[in-house]
């Protein structure tokens, strides 16, 4: 299962996902995970440095939302090792790549927020 959430998450760097969303997809795909299961995976996954997780924050009310975030892989090689080149989305590559380059530089680094 982790393996399977490893791939969904390499295979989706960068869009806006939430923990149900990607729960519901492997179901779909006849590896019945709950959401509970889901959560723990990305926790263990972010605090192992495999993936950077931001989190929206609106600009009005000053404050972080609850759902929505997005993943950036820590290492894109280790995406292309894990699925392969069959996904290769090359604006979220780019959008990885960026992201990681904005964190080096220490920026804090926020996805669009979209109405």
């Amino acid at each position: 299962m982790l393996k399977s959430v490893s791939e969904f998450m390499f295979s989706s760097i960068g869009n806006m996902l939430s923990v149900k969303k990607i729960a519901d997809t492997l179901t779909s795909n006849g590896r019945s995970i709950s959401v509970h299961i889901v959560e723990s995976y990305l926790d263990y996954l972010v605090e192992s440095f495999i993936f950077n997780k931001v989190t929206r924050y609106d600009i009005k009310r000053k404050q972080y939302l609850q759902s929505g975030e997005k993943y950036y892989a820590t290492d894109v090689t280790m995406r292309n090792a894990l699925i392969g080149r069959k996904y290769v989305d090359l604006g979220h590559v780019l959008e990885n790549i960026v992201y990681l380059e904005l964190v080096r530089r220490g920026y804090k680094v926020n996805p669009e927020i979209k109405k």
